[in-house]
């Protein structure tokens, strides 16, 4: 199968959650933990490299009180925001195993990346998803894409 999952759901697939001295169940779906902190959110726009599955820079937003312990494979690393990442320290974001894709990437992911969209596309359909240099998401993506990247060297 095909997992996605956005933000703060991330913390629902691991094991246990943790928040002020209370801890639940997660799905249990993978190996790690979320610690939610109640004093400290971490929030900002975020860029990641272009080594991922989706072969393109993924840009986004973070807007989260956990931190994810143990995450064993990571879905990209950040080059804007990388303290916003899976421990706030690495740079490495989200999860990438066994058809499950987790980000804290915020949406709309899909709409703000037409490459993760092309990806979901052609795993759900079959095929590549054709966009001109014209079409409106590309247009956005390669603004804010300018944008972000500007930020990267200021």
């Amino acid at each position: 199968g095909l997992w996605l999952a956005t933000g703060n759901s991330v913390a629902l697939l691991g094991g246990k959650i943790e928040y002020n001295g209370a801890v639940v169940d997660g799905l249990g779906v993978l190996d790690f933990n979320t610690a939610m902190s109640r004093e400290k959110r971490w929030l900002g726009d975020v860029l990641t490299t272009s080594e991922n599955p989706f072969g393109a820079q993924v840009i986004g937003y973070v807007n989260s009180s956990s931190v994810y312990e143990r995450i064993q494979s990571p879905l990209f690393e950040l080059s804007l925001g990388n303290d916003l990442g899976n421990d706030k320290e690495s740079g490495a974001d989200g999860i990438f195993k066994d058809g499950i894709i987790a980000t804290q990437l915020t949406g709309p992911l899909l709409v703000k990346n037409p490459a993760v969209l092309g990806f979901f596309y052609e795993k759900l359909t079959g095929a590549p998803l054709e966009l001109d240099e014209n079409d409106p998401i590309k247009l956005a993506y390669n603004n804010a894409l300018a944008q972000l990247t500007k930020r990267i060297t200021e």
